[in-house]
């Protein structure tokens, strides 16, 4: 097969491929996933060289997400491959609506891409049969966004023929203002993502309505990052949501930080945020904490530490928390109890906890590294992209841990 052949991308339905190969020895063709059967292969007629073809089936992707394969033709009874691998990618949707800083165009692809997230979204059904994909660089907000129920994608260059190809470190940036940054309403069907996106520098102190972030059922945030936000009375009001790999700092509210009802977070990093009242990361309604770490949260204005305030009884698994602990009705298992300072034994041990844009990975020292429980990590990837899991166990927080 030529280079061009080797790696096909095909719709969300059923297919039928062909791939011609030539062979010289006994063969038997390992698809690397269900979801490709083999339905016919040519019979070698001796042993010199010669071409044949092999039929293979794709079945339809209801899962709703890209997915990846491979067919590879080996000798027969042997590990030894006799021809080329052929790479394979199904979408998930049947539709992708695109998204680059400057784009003028209707969507429809990189070269004709929106040149805003509101735009797409406006063109966007609501549970429709799309996704949208959004090239890395910054997006000025001029109003609130409301999410419709379709899943957003960041960390694309804008040449990207497949999902697999963009890189969770070169997120694109959503920059707020005065206003609201985004709400999203009851969502009855699958859950719906916003994947590899930071939103950063909004200002909406004055306000005192539900929360800067207002996202009802059946939404998710997963490697996504929320930086220098100010709201009046909170952050995010997440009922009944997700929140994955993600990062949270440099938040400012006069009431609540994160305001979490039934909601669940995997492998989340809180830090440097504070609030005015009593109140700071407020957890209650089913939720519950998973590998997640919650460190130099203050309340009364920088007064004093408080991580989390808990309403009823909340899990938190596998946690690392400053100053919480030990909070009522917080109910931890296998949970690290965090000093102030970063550098300590009992410090997080972050790479860079401080400035503007502040780098949560962890270093050597870290208590956090391999002290997660790694059946409550989601995903094969963290925050920026690499393996969730490194060590003998995931870690604690966003970002995992890369030995040398």
């Amino acid at each position: 097969m030529s280079n061009d052949k080797k790696d096909l991308v095909f719709t969300k339905g059923e297919a039928s491929i062909e791939i011609p190969v030539t062979l010289n020895v006994d063969y038997e063709v390992a698809p690397s996933a269900s979801w490709m059967k083999t339905t016919s292969a040519s019979k070698l007629n001796g042993t010199i060289v010669q071409n044949v073809t092999i039929g293979v089936d794709i079945s339809v992707n209801q899962s709703g997400i890209e997915r990846d394969g491979y067919i590879v033709i080996k000798e027969k009874g042997s590990g030894v491959e006799a021809s080329d691998t052929l790479f394979v990618s199904q979408r998930g949707k049947s539709q992708i609506i695109y998204v680059k800083p400057g784009g003028t165009g209707d969507g429809t692809s990189w070269v004709y891409a929106f040149g805003s997230i509101h735009n797409a979204m406006n063109a966007s059904s609501v549970n429709g049969d799309l996704e949208i994909w959004v090239a890395s660089g910054d997006y000025q907000f001029a109003s609130t966004l409301t999410w419709k129920h379709v899943n957003v994608y960041g960390g694309f260059s804008g040449t990207e023929t497949k999902f697999k190809e963009r890189d969770l470190k070169n997120k694109p940036v959503f920059l707020g203002g005065k206003f609201n940054f985004m709400n999203a309403y009851d969502n009855n069907g699958d859950i719906t993502w916003m994947d590899g996106i930071v939103f950063a520098n909004c200002d909406n102190y004055e306000n005192k309505g539900v929360g800067c972030f207002e996202i009802y059922k059946n939404h998710g945030f997963r490697n996504c990052e929320f930086r220098n936000i100010r709201h009046g009375n909170a952050i995010a009001y997440l009922k009944d949501c997700v929140i994955e790999n993600s990062v949270f700092t440099g938040l400012e509210t006069q009431r609540y930080l994160l305001r979490a009802d039934n909601t669940h977070f995997y492998n989340v990093t809180v830090a440097n945020s504070v609030a005015l009242d009593w109140n700071s990361n407020y957890v209650y309604g089913g939720s519950k904490l998973y590998n997640s770490i919650f460190w130099n949260v203050k309340i009364r204005g920088g007064e004093r530490f408080r991580a989390l305030t808990i309403g009823g009884n909340v899990p938190a698994i596998n946690c690392a928390i400053q100053t919480g602990i030990t909070e009522t009705g917080l109910i931890c298992t296998d949970c690290i109890e965090l000093g102030a300072d970063n550098n300590t034994a009992n410090g997080p041990n972050f790479v860079n906890p401080t400035g503007i844009k502040p780098n949560f990975a962890l270093k050597a020292a870290s208590v956090a590294i391999d002290a997660g429980k790694s059946e409550y990590s989601k995903g094969i990837f963290d925050f920026l992209g690499n393996r969730r899991i490194v060590g003998s166990s995931v870690d604690i927080g966003a970002i995992e841990y890369l030995r040398e």
